[in-house]
């Protein structure tokens, strides 16, 4: 029996890093100031979202939360660090704080779908299924063909009918509003 290969090990972040700090040392060595401070800023980056991390895995929201703040500070394309902020504080019950983040980052790039993604779930969150739903209609605008956008915009209906789905069909945004407070209720999938 033939195995399936493993999927190749997730790159480390600690390596990372201190090829990062590797690169800025280097840069200084040679006199080249403005590419040692950009380098040593991504350093401060990386090394923030690695404390994020290791506290969210440990249930420390706040320190977490104060984690990715810094990194977020830290260097001028700061987008991973911003959206682990916002995630944080959507599991701190702090949406409000999240569609702030998520609003600017989504401003920045239109075509970013991830953000807009968790802008969606931090609008549904808060009690506002009917913006959750244009955003995801807005995210699959930019991206017809994505695949989680088109689900989640599906109304959800018996199994059956799924198989009946034309995606030309428009869809009624009150009917889904309504699912989307249906799924949040629920509680997680």
């Amino acid at each position: 029996a033939q195995r399936a290969a493993a999927p190749p090990p997730a790159p480390d972040p600690v390596a990372a890093l201190e090829r990062t700090i590797v690169s800025a040392e280097a840069a200084l060595r040679a006199g080249e100031l403005q590419i040692a401070e950009s380098r040593y800023r991504a350093a401060l980056l990386e090394g923030w979202l690695i404390a994020g991390g290791l506290h969210l895995a440990a249930g420390q929201l706040r320190e977490a939360r104060d984690a990715f703040g810094h990194a977020s500070r830290s260097a001028v394309d700061a987008r991973a660090a911003w959206q682990s902020l916002a995630l944080v504080h959507l599991q701190m019950a702090e949406p409000r704080e999240a569609i702030d983040i998520l609003t600017k980052l989504a401003g920045r790039d239109p075509h970013d779908l991830q953000t807009r993604q968790l802008l969606a779930q931090a609008l549904a969150t808060s009690g506002e299924p009917e913006e959750a739903v244009q955003t995801l209609e807005e995210a699959h605008g930019a991206a017809p063909d994505d695949p989680e956008i088109a689900v989640v915009l599906i109304p959800r209906r018996p199994v059956a009918d799924l198989y009946a789905y034309d995606p030309r069909v428009a869809i009624d945004r009150h009917d889904l509003a309504a699912d989307l407070e249906d799924l949040i209720r629920s509680g997680p999938l």
